[in-house]
């Protein structure tokens, strides 16, 4: 009789399997950058835990490639768009990452949530990240208040051309998103922020509020939302499985939060009206009547609101 396996010895021989098919395709794909395929702009190894060997394969495999284009003539790497996320790459990972995106000039949507990068991974990226990414996926990566200041400087800094910027699921708290909103103040590109599941409370939403007031106009998404039993706008997912609830949008709450965001929700619908160009100062004092020809103060719409807050002089009938 054929001698029965034990389960433990079944689960090692898969796992031994699935890591040579994983490594297999991390040698095919570094042949392809290495043979300068000007055909692999998009490169998806989410869930193969390829590593930080893997992820520095792939880096020393860029630097060999010898691709070139008209914006590029210079020999660079073909990727354009680059999935890496739950590889378990950790830090040592994330400098190899930050290497492949120098190499990739071209390269403008990066997605590496879930590889325990922690700060000083989000540290050895943000350079490289901030300066040509279009969209940056960091979330689930064990990223707390220090790392929210490496954000907060770099990938939100006044040189960055980050468009979109995923941090759900770390561990910022009101602290580090009381860091991000002051580097909120500065940034003029960013539109789109993720910050849900980092246990951030009143003050930290406290702390953006006062920045979508008073500094920001261009962001026009910002997520916050938090698991609350208070919340009555909470709808838990089909049979329970997701730890992230999704919210009833048109439905309302006397919850502290919901307060706070209701509030939020008001700057970022302005900001995404164009609130930063009614602001402008710069704008001819003769184009003004033209504006106030299309509203009144019966009809409280965008523009009659935004003109009541920045320029009361010339609104008819404001106090």
């Amino acid at each position: 009789m054929p001698t029965v396996q034990s389960d433990a010895t079944n689960v090692r021989t898969i796992q031994k399997l699935l890591l040579h098919d994983t490594m297999d395709n991390v040698a095919k794909t570094c042949a392809q950058l290495e043979q300068s395929d000007a055909r692999l702009t998009l490169l998806n190894l989410n869930c193969e835990f390829i590593g930080t060997t893997g992820v520095q394969k792939l880096a020393r495999s860029c630097q060999k490639c010898e691709v070139t284009s008209r914006e590029f003539p210079t020999p660079h790497s073909p990727l354009v768009g680059l999935w890496l996320e739950a590889n378990d790459v950790y830090p040592r990972g994330a400098e190899a990452i930050s290497q492949i995106v120098q190499r990739s000039p071209e390269l403008k949507y990066l997605y590496v949530s879930n590889n325990n990068f922690g700060n000083s991974g989000v540290a050895h990226l943000a350079q490289a990240a901030s300066r040509q990414l279009d969209v940056c996926h960091i979330g689930d990566n064990k990223i707390d208040h220090v790392g929210a200041q490496v954000v907060a400087d770099v990938l939100l800094g006044e040189e960055s051309v980050l468009g979109t910027l995923v941090l759900d699921g770390n561990n910022l708290g009101d602290a580090g998103a009381t860091i991000i909103a002051e580097g909120l103040k500065r940034n003029k590109n960013l539109t789109k922020l993720d910050l849900r599941n980092n246990r951030i409370g009143k003050a930290g939403m406290l702390a953006l509020l006062e920045v979508l007031k008073n500094d920001n106009m261009t962001i026009q998404y910002l997520m916050l939302q938090e698991s609350d039993e208070n919340c009555s706008r909470q709808v838990q997912s089909p049979l329970d499985k997701s730890p992230r609830p999704r919210i009833k949008s048109n439905h309302r709450c006397a919850c502290e939060r919901c307060q706070i965001q209701f509030q939020l929700d008001y700057f970022l619908a302005m900001n995404r009206a164009g609130r930063h160009s009614l602001a402008d100062t710069m704008v001819p004092a003769n184009l003004w009547p033209r504006i106030l020809a299309n509203v009144s103060e019966s009809d409280p719409s965008l523009i009659h609101t935004m003109l009541s807050f920045y320029k009361p002089e010339i609104v008819p009938g404001h106090q």
